[in-house]
């Protein structure tokens, strides 16, 4: 799928994407993929990648201040990626006995009742950045209705019980969540890779 026709379309030579979560630069990241198919085009790529890696506390997240003014710019962009922190919807914490141990389950979604302080405090900012993330994909399904936008949210897949455990071993998916049914009932689609 060509992700840049959007870009096209809007009768200009150049690309704005903002790209949350994003980590550290690293070789081969996708600010190199969309310079690569920018290039092609002889198009302007004008990125910004929203981490705490790369920006320092100006680029904190877990802050309702600064998601609030995210979520108002949107309209600026015409790509919008997402690839909030999944540690704790990890299955890798339900594959051994040696820990980290799960901090929350299918049944549980927004975090076991009985974690730690500061477990359930991680637990917290997790759903906060999720909760950023759903925000961030419904202003730009609104936004879809007056410009050229596209949003893409990135997590791993869910994968249902863990082999040979008990029925309550069913790692927490955001993938199960209502927000992404209701994107998916107006019009969004999910997919594996």
């Amino acid at each position: 799928m060509d992700m840049l026709r959007g870009g096209a379309s809007l009768g200009r030579k150049g690309l704005r994407v903002v790209y949350f979560f994003a980590g550290k630069a690293r070789k081969g990241d996708i600010r190199a993929f969309f310079e690569s198919a920018c290039r092609e085009r002889s198009w302007d790529l004008h990125m910004l990648e929203i981490d705490l890696l790369r920006g320092g506390e100006c680029h904190d997240l877990a802050s309702a201040t600064a998601q609030k003014k995210w979520v108002e710019e949107l309209d600026q962009f015409d790509v919008v990626l997402c690839t909030p922190p999944c540690a704790s919807f990890s299955r890798a914490p339900w594959a051994n006995k040696f820990g980290p141990h799960p901090l929350r389950s299918a049944a549980y979604p927004l975090g076991f009742p009985w974690l730690s302080a500061r477990d359930q405090a991680k637990a917290m900012l997790h759903n906060s950045l999720i909760s950023f993330t759903f925000n961030v994909m419904k202003r730009v399904h609104h936004l879809q209705l007056v410009q050229d936008i596209i949003g893409f949210v990135e997590h791993p897949e869910d994968l249902g019980r863990i082999k040979d455990a008990p029925p309550g071993a069913v790692p927490a998916s955001i993938w199960r969540f209502a927000q992404v049914r209701e994107l998916v009932e107006q019009g969004w689609w999910t997919g594996a890779f």
